[in-house]
C-alpha cells in the first residue's frame, strides 16, 4: 500500500507502486503543481481536469460508469480534490480508498502537506479566524471561501468552475446522509455525523480529509444536490459578505459535465 514510505520508512511499496485491486486504491500521490501548469497552459479549470481522475477512482472502487453511488462518489472527490490543489499551496495530494460492500460503506482519505485551512482566509475581509478550529468550522458554511466573498474578482466570473464557496459545504452534507464526515487541519479536526459533531485534537501541518459514505443510503443525488443547495443559499443570506449563488460546478454530477 505505500504505507510505511509515506512515513518516510524504508520499507514495502513506495506510495503509488501496489497494484490495488478491486474495489480498493491504495495510497497515491497526485502531483498538485502538475494539474496547476497544465491549467495555466490550457486555460481548462482545475475542476475540469481533476473531474477526470475522480471518475478513474469511482470507477475502480464501484466497477461502474453510472448510477446513484458512481455519482455521489465521483461528486465528492472531485470537490475535495479540487479544493485541494486550488486552495492547499501544497506539492502533491495523497488519496486512497476503499469500498467494503459487506459493510455498506466505502472510505475515501485525501491529504495534502499544505498550510492548512486557517491561513487560505488570510485574503478574506468577512472572515478573521483566530484558530485551526474557528477556520475548520467557517470552511463548511456555504458560500464561504478564502478566494471567493463579496466583492472578490473571482466573485465575478461567470464560468461553471468558478469558486464559490459551496464545495466543503455540499460534500459534508452528502456524507452526513448516513455516513460522516472528518476534516482535520493543522491541530484541530472535527467529525459530523448526522446529527452530531466531535471536536479532535489534530496533528498535521495541511489538512486531511475522510469521507464515508453508506451505498444504501445513497439515491437521487441531483435532487438531494439542489435541495442542499438552496438551504446553502438560505443559510448563506445571514452570514456576512458570502457568495449567495453556488458556482453551476457545486451541484454539477459527472453525467451533466459529460453532457456539457
Amino acid at each position: 500500500m505505500g504505507f510505511f514510505k509515506i512515513f518516510d520508512l524504508d520499507h514495502g511499496n513506495d506510495p503509488g507502486a501496489a497494484n490495488g485491486a478491486n474495489r480498493y486504491i491504495p495510497i497515491t500521490i497526485l502531483d498538485a503543481n502538475a494539474i496547476r501548469r497544465e491549467s495555466a497552459q490550457t486555460g481548462d479549470a482545475i475542476g475540469q481536469i481533476v473531474e477526470e481522475k475522480s471518475q478513474q477512482i469511482t470507477a475502480v472502487l464501484t466497477q461502474e460508469v453510472d448510477g446513484d453511488l458512481h455519482d455521489t462518489l465521483a461528486y465528492a472527490i472531485r470537490e475535495i480534490l479540487r479544493n485541494a490543489v486550488e486552495h492547499s499551496h501544497s506539492d502533491c495530494v495523497r488519496f486512497c480508498a476503499q469500498l467494503y460492500p459487506r459493510m455498506d460503506r466505502v472510505e475515501v482519505v485525501i491529504l495534502d502537506k499544505g498550510r492548512g485551512i486557517l491561513p487560505s482566509f488570510a485574503m478574506n475581509p468577512f472572515v478573521d479566524p483566530s484558530t485551526d478550529r474557528e477556520a475548520i468550522n467557517i470552511s463548511l458554511m456555504p458560500g464561504v471561501s478564502g478566494t471567493a466573498f463579496k466583492g472578490s474578482k473571482i466573485n465575478t466570473r461567470t464560468d461553471d468552475w468558478k469558486n464559490s464557496g459551496y464545495g466543503l459545504y455540499m460534500t459534508n452534507r452528502i456524507c452526513r446522509m448516513g455516513g460522516d464526515f472528518f476534516i482535520g487541519s493543522n491541530s484541530a479536526g472535527v467529525l459530523l455525523e448526522d446529527g452530531k459533531k466531535i471536536d479532535y485534537r489534530f496533528h498535521h501541518q495541511g489538512t486531511l480529509l475522510r469521507l464515508t459514505i453508506k451505498p444504501s443510503r445513497v439515491a437521487n443525488l441531483k435532487s438531494r444536490l439542489l435541495e442542499f443547495s438552496e438551504q446553502g443559499k438560505a443559510s448563506a443570506t445571514r452570514l456576512r459578505g458570502t457568495v449567495l449563488h453556488p458556482s453551476t460546478a457545486s451541484h454539477m454530477l459527472t453525467v451533466d459535465y459529460q453532457d456539457s
